[in-house]
């Protein structure tokens, strides 16, 4: 076995020059003595000749023989030879490398095994030669970029085919067998019995790179010359169009303005039941809901830009408004309310003189003349809606109403006989008797001031009758007590 030893070597003889070993004592000392593996070689194999196919593979043929095997050491043939010609193209007597030959058995680490040399074979071409034919004269593609350009098409076939068809198509352009179908870069298309039938491939650009573009469309198969067909395509950059400014929330039936530092473009809606745009930007709210405004702008080269906004147009108030009663006399109050649905946390009621609370969804208001009350709902939102109510005034009727009891005694309570609405009559007279008939009081135009004294001496606490005249005619009379 290979190795290194221990031992001394014993010439026979020492011969060889002018060297006589007769001459000489030879002593022979101990040493190493090295053993290495053994070369084999391997005869027996043949490469095959093949019919050219764009490859360099190649195939053995032949039992493989070792050679230099000592005795009856045990050493087999083993591995996966692999076989490559030189070159793929046609030739005769073309060299052939091997491989992968290795060795086995009980003594293979005694040996080492040299791949078979020597070997050639030939490489004979096609009886019937692959061929492609690419027919078809494609324009410059125009495109945004971002955008795919409009697809054109050509045709490709083949005969006598090894392989599919690929057809491959360069940076920034695309390919499909449909025009309206899925793109991709690279194409294969299967042959059937070698035959390639005539196929339309469609081709457009896209890509996000603005520039000029060019390159071929390359279709290929084994053994087959590939084909080309040029293609050339200018990519316009997109337009830079600023951001949409604006307040996103108008009211039923009013506008709002949207605007953009870009000039030029084009405004839309996408609802415009709900709000539509005019063409600077004036957005007018239809209906309440939500629609998205755009803003477009093109290019010279036909390159489009969009930008948007969202917008909500909030609903009015729901609301209506009475009058409880509506046909009143001069001076008397009528009730104003207002129905209302939903959330409405601002009223204001017009005109607001002679109204107890104007701010109120429902107050007393005094109706001293025919008046149509408005009342103004403002939405959390800021929508306003309007409702109206007219109270009409019965002119041929007077009304006045005295209190009946009144105590003067200074405390600023009640301290005056009162005679409310006298102040929508100023055309009226007041006389005041005592339970004797005497007339102790009398006032024209009176205007609530009578304070329980004649002439600066304070009246006794008793009951007082009283004649108001208005307009020259007796409206009303009665008893007014006096309470000290």
């Amino acid at each position: 076995a290979i190795g290194t030893y221990t031992g001394s070597v014993t010439p026979s003889a020492a011969t060889g020059g002018t060297f006589d070993a007769n001459n000489y004592t030879i002593t022979y000392n101990a040493g190493n003595i090295i053993v290495d593996t053994k070369n084999l070689t391997i005869t027996g194999i043949i490469a095959n000749n093949k019919i050219v196919d764009g490859t360099t593979a190649a195939t053995l043929s032949g039992t493989p023989i070792l050679n230099g095997v000592v005795g009856t050491d045990n050493v087999i043939v083993s591995g996966t030879p692999i076989a490559t010609f030189a070159s793929s193209a046609v030739g005769n007597n073309i060299v052939v490398t091997v491989t992968g030959y290795t060795l086995g058995g009980s003594d293979a680490s005694n040996y080492t095994v040299s791949q078979p040399t020597g070997l050639t074979a030939n490489i004979t071409p096609l009886v019937n030669i692959p061929s492609i034919t690419l027919t078809g004269s494609l324009s410059v593609f125009n495109s945004c970029a971002t955008k795919e350009s409009t697809a054109q098409s050509f045709t490709v076939n083949g005969s006598n085919l090894l392989t599919n068809v690929t057809v491959s198509a360069p940076v920034g352009f695309e390919l499909s067998t449909s025009a309206s179908g899925s793109y991709t870069n690279s194409l294969v298309l299967n042959i059937t019995s070698g035959t390639l039938s005539n196929t339309t491939i469609f081709i457009r650009l896209n890509t996000f790179i603005s520039g000029n573009l060019s390159g071929n469309i390359i279709a290929s198969s084994t053994g087959a010359t590939d084909q080309s067909i040029g293609v050339t395509g200018l990519v316009s950059a997109l337009p830079v169009v600023s951001a949409i400014t604006g307040v996103q929330q108008l009211c039923f039936q009013s506008t709002t303005q949207f605007t953009s530092a870009t000039t030029g473009g084009t405004w839309r809606s996408s609802n415009a039941t709900v709000a539509t745009v005019n063409s600077s930007g004036i957005i007018n709210g239809m209906q309440p809901g939500n629609a998205i405004i755009s803003y477009t702008v093109t290019s010279p080269f036909g390159c489009e830009t969009t930008v948007t906004r969202a917008i909500t147009v909030n609903p009015l108030p729901n609301v209506t408004v009475t009058a409880n009663p509506t046909v009143v006399l001069k001076g008397q109050n009528t009730l104003l309310n207002a129905n209302v649905i939903g959330d409405v946390p601002s009223f204001a009621w017009s005109p607001a003189a002679n109204i107890v609370n104007p701010t109120q969804a429902s107050t007393l208001a005094r109706v001293t003349q025919n008046t149509t009350y408005t009342l103004t709902a403002t939405s959390a939102q800021g929508c306003v809606r309007t409702s109206s109510v007219t109270v009409t005034v019965k002119e041929d009727e007077i009304f006045v109403e005295p209190i009946n009891v009144f105590t003067p005694n200074g405390d600023g309570v009640n301290d005056r006989f009162i005679i409310n609405n006298i102040d929508q009559y100023p055309d009226n007279k007041l006389q005041l008797y005592d339970r004797a008939g005497k007339l102790i009081y009398e006032q024209k135009n009176y205007a609530n001031t009578w304070d329980g004294t004649i002439g600066g001496k304070v009246l006794i606490k008793d009951t007082y009758f009283y004649i108001i005249t208005i307009q020259g005619k007796i409206v009303k009379k009665g008893a007014i007590t006096l309470v000290r």
